[in-house]
């Protein structure tokens, strides 16, 4: 073989393996960055720190919320206290009367929890969904948050989302080597996932080192929106099939989040430093996205000039809003937006900050 053939045969191998290990994500091109004609800002309304009991004002930590457009209501898993707390939509505000507190017990038996780690509302069925974080269970309560039911995982459930038929359950501290479990809500039988691991490989397995986020936008169940966390802030238009587009908030273009490092606490619990999403939210009647950013430890964020950013999208990618919080909050919160009132709820660490969307020019 002369020299010429040999360089070519090399060139020939080594394009294969660049190719074979280029990330599908990282390649896709069709990026969104662009801000749109229709922007929107938050304006505060007021931030909630307590709420009145039998003994008076109370405080709560109010990290997971969810909320029922049906009945009005804004339902608070306080889950180091173990108490649901239901409040009225339209009269939610410092040292308000809930409607009810539930008071639930720590364990493993009837109606105790032992993590909550998120909390959905079903509408259609008027229920409450649980995630127990560390009894890898998801709790099926009626409206009046009895318990109906408990299915058991074979991995640690995270972040719940609902459509039309079925409840989806991301895995908390899983690669997206994992698929995304699936409850069937017309049985309630656990049933096959989705991205499900293969031997070929698919799309959401060639990037290993991620948090999944995802919601379902489509009645059919075939298209969602997934996040990639590390080490970039960016959004996936994805069906089952391939991805549509991707996208990602202008004031976070070529941020780079700091190596995730474990930090070990007393109790020998590892966790990781930091990650980019907290929390998504689909308005399927709206076609907008809401996203939480930048996951993890004040320190860590603080040492990268990292800001939390609630922002909005239309189906587009088209940014419509990107609303810093200061200061930084660390923490596991979420949000949760109110289509009646045109209302975001970001729940934290010892309080809930209630926004209003307000459309630029009105």
């Amino acid at each position: 073989m002369n020299s010429r053939k040999i360089i070519l045969f090399i060139f020939i191998i080594f394009s294969f393996f660049s190719i074979k290990a280029e990330n599908i994500f990282d390649s896709y091109k069709k990026k969104v960055y662009c801000n749109s004609k229709d922007s929107m800002q938050l304006e505060l309304i007021e931030k909630i720190d307590s709420y009145l009991s039998k003994s008076g004002s109370e405080e709560f930590m109010p990290k997971i919320v969810t909320l029922s457009q049906k009945n009005n209501q804004l339902i608070i898993l306080d889950q180091f206290e173990y108490k649901i707390i239901i409040f009225n939509l339209n009269s939610f505000t410092n040292d308000t009367r809930p409607l009810k507190i539930i008071q639930k017990s720590k364990g493993k038996g009837p109606n105790d929890l032992v993590f909550p780690i998120d909390i959905l509302y079903d509408d259609i069925r008027d229920r409450l969904y649980v995630a127990d974080l560390n009894n890898y269970n998801i709790y099926i309560y009626d409206n009046e948050f009895n318990e109906i039911k408990r299915i058991k995982l074979e991995f640690r459930p995270y972040r719940l989302f609902l459509s039309l038929n079925y409840l989806y359950i991301t895995p908390y501290d899983s690669a997206i080597d994992f698929c995304v479990g699936r409850i069937d809500l017309n049985s309630d039988a656990l049933i096959d996932g989705i991205f499900e691991p293969s031997k070929r490989g698919n799309l959401l397995e060639k990037k290993a080192r991620n948090k999944l986020f995802t919601v379902n936008i489509d009645e059919n169940e075939n298209k969602f929106f997934v996040t990639c966390n590390y080490p970039d802030f960016t959004i996936y238009s994805i069906n089952s099939e391939n991805i549509e587009k991707a996208f990602c908030n202008p004031a976070l273009i070529k941020k780079k989040l700091p190596k995730p490092k474990f930090i070990m606490f007393e109790n020998d619990k590892k966790v990781w430093g930091i990650s980019a999403f907290s929390d998504l939210e689909y308005s399927s009647s709206m076609n907008l996205l809401f996203t939480l950013t930048t996951l993890g430890w004040t320190e860590l964020a603080e040492r990268k000039s990292l800001n939390r950013y609630i922002c909005i999208f239309d189906e587009e990618g088209n940014t419509l809003c990107e609303h810093k919080i200061l200061p930084y909050n660390s923490g596991e919160d979420s949000i949760v937006f109110d289509e009646k009132n045109f209302v975001i709820y970001y729940a934290t660490y010892r309080s809930i900050w209630k926004f209003k969307i307000i459309k630029e020019g009105q």
